[in-house]
């Protein structure tokens, strides 16, 4: 059974299949569930999202497993000065939460848009920054996404060394003792 089948029975009869972006932002507090026209869509999976029309835009999406051309960017213009501040308070709504951006398949008939199948997911990675443009009575509010492959080189909890050490677990000078055991033959007690 292919993924899509309501999409490619609708493109076998010759209807013109379009798409439309969502994205789907799970902030610390709330998920938001955004697309790029007008009013509110519900998707084929129950879920409603809202509409922002021409003040949303997002970047080139890298579809390789590990992206060249950096990740997308979503952008939202036409934002009240009153707004801002209130981003900028914002960070920790933000930073690391994660971020899905889908297509959604559909037809129209007589006026009506008819859509085929679930979103289909088409990229999946964290919020990292936001960066705001002000323009005087209306500002820009970017956010950069990252990939999920991102520092992923990492080890998990830091460095192993003391300072890392100390930051996860207080008190705990266990990784003091690393940098005596370079090139060293300890010898393991006995009890």
């Amino acid at each position: 059974m292919p993924r899509m089948p309501e999409t490619l029975a609708a493109l076998q009869r010759g209807q013109t299949v379009r798409v439309a972006r969502l994205v789907q932002l799970d902030f610390a507090t709330q998920t938001k569930l955004l697309h790029q026209g007008a009013g509110p869509l519900r998707t084929a999976d129950g879920r409603i999202w809202s509409g922002i029309g021409e003040l949303g835009q997002i970047s080139d999406i890298d579809r390789a497993v590990v992206p060249t051309g950096g990740s997308p960017t979503l952008t939202l213009s036409g934002v009240e000065p009153d707004l801002i501040a209130k981003t900028l308070a914002a960070s920790a709504e933000v930073k690391g939460r994660p971020v899905r951006i889908y297509d959604q398949h559909y037809t129209e008939t007589g006026g009506n848009i008819v859509l085929a199948d679930v979103p289909l997911a088409i990229y999946s990675g964290l919020m990292d920054r936001i960066s705001i443009a002000d323009q005087g009575a209306t500002a820009t509010i970017s956010v950069v996404t990252v990939t999920l492959l991102y520092n992923r080189r990492r080890p998990a909890f830091g460095y192993l060394n003391p300072a890392s050490q100390e930051r996860l677990h207080p008190g705990d000078g266990g990784c003091r003792q690393i940098a005596r055991l370079t090139q060293a033959n300890e010898k393991f007690p006995t009890y």
